[in-house]
């Protein structure tokens, strides 16, 4: 359990250095029309972490700590920023108008700054 325990608290450190350090990252999965001509239609942005000692960081495993330390609401700023800086990118490269699908915590709602 004290293993469990300092693996967590080092996630928690580790997660704060990842933002400032630019080791998040958006991945980008089309969604695309079932029907011909299968055209994309959006883009769901998925949260990732690349670590350079623990590799890749599973959401499942960083989200619930970044939500217990308070550090969700920074991570859900960039997410939204970051996917609308794609989405706008991809439409320039001529994708046409695109939705965009993304994850928000609910401390995200409750801190009140999300974009309209």
């Amino acid at each position: 359990m004290g293993e469990r325990v300092a693996y967590q608290v080092r996630l928690q450190r580790e997660l704060a250095r990842a933002l400032a350090r630019g080791q998040l990252r958006l991945m980008l999965q089309p969604i695309v029309d079932a029907r011909p001509p299968h055209r994309v239609l959006g883009v769901e942005a998925l949260l990732r972490w690349r670590h350079p000692e623990l590799g890749e960081v599973p959401p499942a495993r960083f989200v619930p700590v970044a939500e217990e330390s308070g550090l969700i609401v920074a991570i859900g700023s960039f997410v939204i920023q970051e996917a609308c800086r794609l989405k706008a990118w991809l439409e320039a490269q001529g994708y046409g108008q695109l939705f965009i699908r993304l994850n928000v915590s609910p401390p995200q709602f409750r801190h009140g700054d999300l974009p309209v």
